[in-house]
Parts: structure tokens; sequence; C-alpha cells
């Protein structure tokens, strides 16, 4: 289902996220909290407000590290690797 996939896909960049990032316990907290949400949404929303959600989440997960302008695009990009199959899954 969608739903397990994203779920996969948010384990991976969070994975990678703590890898690059290396966030504080409370970064981690927020950041986990943003990431439920995101997944919890994949069974009632439709595509396009679904990636609404996901970049709001990008953008919390970028506020709560702290992260510049470079960083934050670089952590975009990650988000990008880990759910493109997801996203291209959830259109058809």
């Amino acid at each position: 289902s969608a739903a397990s996939d994203v779920y996969k896909r948010q384990l991976q960049f969070k994975s990678m996220l703590i890898e690059e990032y290396k966030p504080t316990e409370e970064q981690l907290n927020s950041i986990e909290d943003r990431l439920k949400y995101l997944s919890d949404s994949t069974e009632r929303l439709n595509k396009v407000d679904w990636q609404g959600v996901a970049i709001s989440t990008i953008m919390s997960i970028s506020i709560a590290l702290s992260l510049d302008t470079a960083k934050g695009k670089h952590l975009f990009d990650l988000f990008k690797r880990s759910f493109q199959l997801a996203i291209e899954f959830m259109s058809n």
C-alpha cells in the first residue's frame, strides 16, 4: 500500500538525516513528529495535498535543525531521493 511504502521511505530518510545532520534528541523528537504526521496523511490526502504537507514537513525539519539555505536545499534533495518512488506510486 502507499502508506507502507511511505513509512519505509520515511525510515530511510530519517536514517540519512540523522547521519548527515546529527540532530539533538529534542530536534529528533520534532523531526519524528513531523514525519509521523506526513506518513499518517498518506491515506487521507490526494497526491497534490500530500506533496504540500511534504514541503511543509521539510521546511519544519529545516527550521528545527537551523539549516541555512544551502543545507536546506540538500535536505530537500535527500527527501526527494528517499520519497521519489513513493510519490510516483501515489500518482498511479
